[in-house]
């Protein structure tokens, strides 16, 4: 779970730190869809170790305007333990929003765990695989399968 976290925060920095760089434009759009498969890692004390891996169908939308950068991630995770054991699965709809003029930052948040697996083109066997093995075609089934499933979740104020 602190894992879950840390990659959600580090993504956002990161989603952050990028559309700061594209200062000159007046409004910036971007939609990334992503499917992959990364290794889970616990911290026991000083040791890292590998707990397991999670399959993800993600979508990242960075709005960003001379006022104020918009962030919003919807995703599925499915978990597996190191044999390769179904474990959870968690869909999510995070949204953050800062104010470049008053320096405030609203977030909105909607976690539920479901009954899964529900990741798409992903293979099974392997505890790797990176976005850019897709086609375009499996590309646009992730899209429409992330909002599907997003959408059954809610947060109070947020559009689709």
């Amino acid at each position: 779970m602190k894992f879950f976290k840390i990659l959600i925060l580090t993504m956002i920095i990161l989603v952050l730190f990028s559309a700061c760089h594209n200062g000159n434009q007046k409004m910036i759009e971007k939609e990334t869809v992503e499917g992959f498969i990364i290794e889970t890692t616990e911290l026991n004390g000083e040791t890292v170790k590998t707990t397991g891996y999670m399959k993800v169908n993600a979508i990242t939308y960075i709005y960003e305007s001379e006022h104020k950068i918009s962030t919003r991630i919807r995703a599925i995770e499915d978990y597996y333990d190191i044999d390769g054991n179904y474990q959870k699965t968690i869909i999510f709809d995070n949204s953050i929003e800062n104010n470049k003029m008053l320096l405030t930052k609203d977030t909105d948040e909607a976690k539920e765990e479901a009954v899964g697996p529900l990741t798409i083109h992903l293979p099974d066997g392997t505890t790797e695989f990176k976005s850019d093995e897709l086609t375009a075609e499996q590309i646009n089934d992730i899209r429409e399968h992330v909002i599907k499933q997003t959408e059954l979740i809610h947060i109070p104020g947020s559009k689709s």
